[in-house]
């Protein structure tokens, strides 16, 4: 069954998760086209090929048995990676539906392994993300320490106190309107956790009118059979489509989870600030007797704060030019190989329903990678943001030029992501368009494709304002109730 994508907005921070786990979910689909190739073995198919590619339908049927769960992903990587063994004499050395069969198992293992790289890469660009809001803690305390330093040297008092005020005034405004986020997006969890958890009842229902009629099929004569079973084969189609929706409500109440601590974070960096702005009103009362010696104590402070940024940007830049870049090619990697050997072992396959779900299941393939690739520029252009923020600092920081040159190469890291990814989506759109089938799936595939055709934002839509907090969030629902 296909479920239609809904990816989450471009983002700063961590919006990746959700493009790994609803992206990929809607792959299992590829269990079917795998279910056809292995229909197609005649008897003339070398018996051992034969069995080694039954082995491995099942052990991908197994695989597949537990949806999207990550908690186990050592071990269905494993048994993707033995999969993948397992068939790869089989496509070196066969022919014709056997080595076709094998080639679309191997791409379905290839995909698992896709996503489970995906969640990895996602994983390090949260971490990535953690780093880049305490990058900016440090740069409020620059700039704070820094403006001190400057009214101390001034010396006119009052002017400062005036600007404190109204400074912390906006803070509090601010504060309060993050706290207000928090709580709408707790409410918004819970209103879907409720819509998941009726999905899953409705579901487990329908899932018994289908057994009890399936059941009572078995007891009848064979007109009233054809009856029930058309009857049961009603019932586990609805329950398909809750099944579908509480996984993408889940999905979305992941997000929402990620989204909210991303709030959090900022929220917690607005009562430091608050914190150090009221620090600030104390100190300019003391100011008076300690001009000097306050000046001197506010450039160290804001030295500290240059130095431990410099040690936070440079871990930063390390884990996106090393790990990260790693992970993020890995990933990709596999998921451009699945869709080439899926694409090849669709060639033997001639029948129309081959054609199409071989054509849906490459084009989820492509869109998986378009969504790694959104990510990867949704993360870059956040760390870009940040750098940028840090280059127009007055006064400058210590640092400066190392941090333009660290600019140049985020923004062409994001641009050449945004790219790959605007690419991937067009040939997704393009793929699952050649797709058939009936009325009601073809709507359904349309509404996809035109998705697709709208998934490549443009390149300023990922370079969020450095002084707008909500610059850097990803868009989490907008899409749920589509």
């Amino acid at each position: 069954m296909i479920q239609q994508s809904n990816s989450s907005k471009s983002g700063g921070k961590s919006g990746g998760n959700v493009w790994a786990r609803t992206g990929f979910y809607r792959l299992v689909v590829g269990a079917m086209v795998a279910g056809v190739a292995l229909g197609t073995l005649g008897c003339d198919e070398d018996d051992q090929a034969s069995a080694t590619v039954a082995r491995a339908s099942n052990t991908i049927a197994a695989i597949n048995a537990g949806g999207g769960v990550t908690a186990n992903a050592p071990h269905r990587e494993d048994a993707y990676d033995r999969v993948i063994g397992m068939l790869r004499p089989v496509v070196s050395s066969s022919s014709g539906s056997t080595k076709g069969s094998a080639q679309v198992i191997t791409a379905q293992a290839l995909a698992g392994k896709g996503r489970i790289e995906s969640v990895r890469a996602a994983e390090i660009e949260d971490r990535c993300s953690t780093l880049i809001s305490f990058a900016h803690n440090e740069a409020d305390l620059f700039a704070a320490h820094s403006a001190l330093a400057a009214a101390l040297l001034a010396y006119d008092p009052q002017p400062e106190f005036e600007d404190l005020r109204t400074q912390m005034d906006g803070v509090k405004e601010e504060i309060e309107s993050y706290r207000s986020r928090v709580r709408g997006i707790d409410e918004r969890i819970t209103e879907l956790q409720q819509r998941a958890d009726t999905a899953r009842e409705e579901a487990a229902t329908r899932h018994r009118h289908e057994t009890e009629l399936r059941a009572e099929a078995v007891l009848v004569g064979a007109t009233e059979r054809k009856d029930l079973i058309e009857e049961a084969v009603g019932y586990q189609r609805e329950a398909d489509a809750f099944e579908a929706e509480f996984v993408m409500v889940d999905a979305g109440i992941e997000q929402l989870r990620r989204t909210r601590v991303s709030v959090q974070a900022d929220l917690d960096r607005l009562v430091t600030q608050r914190t150090l702005l009221e620090e600030a009103e104390r100190n300019a009362q003391r100011r008076a007797t300690v001009a000097s010696d306050e000046s001197k104590s506010a450039e160290d402070a804001a030295f500290e704060a240059a130095r431990r940024l410099r040690t936070i940007v440079r871990e930063i830049e390390t884990m996106r030019t090393g790990e990260l870049a790693d992970a993020y090619t890995e990933a990709s990697e596999t998921l451009e190989k699945a869709a080439s050997t899926l694409i090849a072992g669709a060639r033997v396959d001639s029948s129309r329903e081959g054609k199409d779900a071989n054509n849906v299941n490459t084009g989820l393939i492509q869109q998986a990678l378009g969504e790694l690739d959104r990510a990867h520029a949704t993360g870059a252009a956040g760390y870009a943001a940040l750098l940028s923020r840090l280059e127009a600092f007055t006064p400058a920081l210590p640092d400066r030029n190392d941090y333009l040159a660290m600019l140049a190469r985020a923004e062409k890291s994001r641009d050449e992501a945004l790219s790959a990814a605007s690419e991937a989506f067009a040939q997704a759109a393009d793929t699952i368009e050649r797709a058939g089938g009936s009325e009601a799936m073809r709507d359904r595939l349309d509404r996809i494709v035109g998705s697709l055709r709208q998934e490549a934002p443009a390149s300023d839509a990922l370079e969020p304002d450095a002084s707008d907090p909500d610059a850097s969030e990803p868009g989490a629902t907008d899409d749920l109730d589509g």
